[in-house]
């Protein structure tokens, strides 16, 4: 009869002194309410409704960091995905009132895993975004992997012809088009500086770099070539790295149109293991909002970029794009662009460019996958050439579809899909060429 007895006397201690806790924490007593879950811990150590009273005791007595850690544990010996959930934003919350902003973002994403309605998601959401607003440091990631084509850009036929001459001549293997996968990550690191009602100041950091796994093909193709050097070529011998640092600094309403915001930036660039380029850039951004859901944004750089190997040479670029963007009757939106640029360099490295691009976002998901298409014309003009006698004319056309799966998430991302496909055909035919890659990612909900 002991036996038997005991399981319901300690349910109903247990009970009673829940009541106990959770009155006193609503009379303002955290120090007796601490007293009780410690009782009602010596019982059952995994108590997740013990923990939660702790650690809601432990943060109102101002001990923050235990409150957190206790809430965490709360998370662990959580019974259902309501209590995870409900765990998981009170670590957030305790993070975030300890200024512990990046350890709050960890732990809404943590629950975002563990939402059941919309109207949980949205809270998850607008409680992220207070967070990343009030931290001063934001950090972007970004890994993808895209089977290609055509990973190094090379010439479709692999002929190089002189016009006026007539001879051809055969390009080596490793300038034609080789296909494989392409790896690529990259990193951006902004670190506010300074914010007050009339400008916002952050640092700024960015890496990025990708690296090739070459097919069976493009390995058979360089291995009969009967040059040495080139039937040693690698996938990583395409491999790029990009480093930057620079400064950013915008301002709401330096003039009566809009936000506006300058930026310099000191970046370097690697080919292949070997350190190409130094470059400088100075940005200047305008965003003119027409109305409740429309925009015109202008873009304009200079980049002075200096040539650490004989085989590159230095150049200014001049570069202007201006976009607008406007909802449609259906939520979809649609952006319209323009863009030129000038680049400076050697003779036959001068050019000029223009662009031209439509990007079309479906507002509404189709079956739980978010939409958006893109195409884009360019055109290029070289005055000098060295296989032609009037210049060098390229023509592109570009097209492009993304989606993100969004009834997939993890941590707050969900997977990504995108296609690209490109032609440029050009007057100096061995630079003809076509490209097609499908590329598998990862992006933040959030």
């Amino acid at each position: 009869l002991l036996t038997a007895g005991t399981p319901a006397l300690s349910q109903s201690n247990q009970a009673q002194l829940q009541v106990e806790a959770e009155d006193a924490l609503v009379g303002g007593e955290p120090a007796r309410t601490a007293a009780l879950a410690q009782q009602m811990l010596a019982t059952n150590t995994d108590s997740f409704t013990a923990l939660l009273l702790l650690a809601l005791a432990q943060s109102d007595l101002g001990d923050q960091q235990q409150a957190a850690a206790t809430a965490a544990d709360a998370y662990r010996a959580a019974p259902t995905e309501e209590a995870r959930l409900q765990a998981a934003r009170l670590v957030a919350s305790i993070r975030f009132g300890s200024a512990q902003y990046a350890r709050s973002e960890f732990w809404l994403r943590r629950a975002a895993n563990h939402t059941q309605t919309d109207q949980e998601s949205q809270d998850v959401v607008r409680e992220y975004i207070r967070a990343a607003r009030a931290n001063p440091l934001s950090l972007e990631f970004s890994a993808s992997v895209a089977p290609s084509d055509n990973i190094n850009d090379g010439s479709n036929d692999g002929i190089l012809r002189f016009e006026g001459i007539d001879l051809d001549f055969v390009l080596p293997e490793d300038q034609r088009a080789l296909s494989g996968i392409e790896f690529s990550g990259s990193a951006r690191l902004n670190y506010r500086l300074t914010r007050n009602p009339n400008q916002t100041t952050t640092l700024n950091g960015y890496v990025s770099g990708r690296t090739y796994a070459l097919s069976s093909s493009a390995k058979d193709l360089l291995a009969s070539s009967p040059n040495a050097t080139v039937r040693s070529v690698k996938g990583s011998d395409f491999a790029t790295v990009v480093a930057e640092i620079g400064i950013t600094h915008r301002r709401p309403q330096l003039v009566s149109f809009g936000p506006t915001a300058f930026t310099v930036t000191f970046g370097t660039y690697w080919q292949g293991g070997d350190r190409l380029v130094d470059y400088q850039d100075i940005v200047l951004e305008q965003t003119i909002p027409l109305s409740s859901n429309a925009a015109f944004s202008f873009r304009g750089s200079i980049r002075d970029q200096q040539a650490l190997e004989p085989s590159v040479v230095d150049s200014v670029i001049y570069d202007a794009v201006g976009a607008y963007s406007f909802g449609l009757p259906n939520n979809d939106r649609l952006q319209l662009s323009l863009a030129w640029r000038q680049n400076d360099a050697s003779l036959e490295s001068t050019y000029t460019e223009y662009r031209t691009g439509v990007r079309y976002t479906f507002a509404k998901s189709v079956w739980t996958t978010r939409w958006s298409t893109s195409l884009d014309l360019e055109y290029r003009d070289y005055d000098e050439f060295a296989t032609t006698l009037d210049g060098r004319q390229d023509r592109v056309i570009r097209v492009g579809a993304d989606a993100v799966f969004e009834g997939i998430t993890y941590f707050g991302f969900s997977p990504t899909m995108s296609f690209d496909a490109s032609r440029r055909v050009s007057n100096a035919e061995e630079i003809t060429s076509s490209a097609a890659q499908v590329q598998i990612g990862v992006e933040s909900s959030f």
